[in-house]
């Protein structure tokens, strides 16, 4: 509330502060996340930090059901997947973003790495890296909202889901990246 004194009267101006919603439409002209013909590379290994085989992945637009491989190993970083976009971000502007996650099986260690893309800048810098739990049968959102921009050139997602049950699938969803939209 704001009061203004006007020759003894009152005036009161409310201002609605803006409401975090729970969820964000990547449909929506606003998203940047055009992610179709993003390219997506895989690092997953074993518990002595050797690389294996990719895992099992079925791609439709910019959703993913990724299958754990067999001999993947239980600490972070050891289930790896980027995907390389071609989303400039800057300093001055604020973001919003949304990544959704379905499985059968629990999936207790997900991280969500969103960061610099750029050849050699060693993923610096990074809006965020959370660990996050996925619980059976229930959908899981991720969502980041009003946070400030960084310049990345392009940006990156880099989820990890080292540690997950093999042989079990994730999906990946309804990612949506934008600039901030009250």
């Amino acid at each position: 509330f704001t009061f203004t004194d006007n020759n003894g009267v009152l005036d009161m101006e409310v201002k609605k502060l803006a409401v975090k919603p729970s969820s964000l439409d990547p449909a929506a002209a606003s998203n940047l996340w055009k992610g179709e013909n993003y390219a997506v590379t895989y690092w997953f290994a074993n518990n002595d930090w050797a690389q294996i085989s990719n895992p099992e992945v079925e791609q439709s637009g910019s959703n993913y059901k990724v299958t754990m491989p067999e001999g993947m190993g239980p600490q972070r970083w050891q289930g790896q997947m980027a995907i390389q976009t071609d989303i400039n971000t800057v300093e001055g502007k604020k973001y919003d973003f949304q990544v959704k996650f379905y499985s059968e099986v629990d999936h207790p260690s997900v991280t969500i790495k969103l960061c610099n893309g750029l050849a050699d800048a060693k993923d610096e810098p990074f809006y965020f890296d959370p660990i996050v739990s996925v619980t059976s049968f229930e959908e899981f959102t991720f969502l980041q909202w009003n946070f400030d921009g960084k310049a990345c050139t392009p940006v990156k997602l880099v989820l990890d889901f080292g540690g997950s049950p093999v042989g079990s699938t994730i999906e990946i969803k309804d990612i949506v990246l934008q600039e901030h939209v009250e």
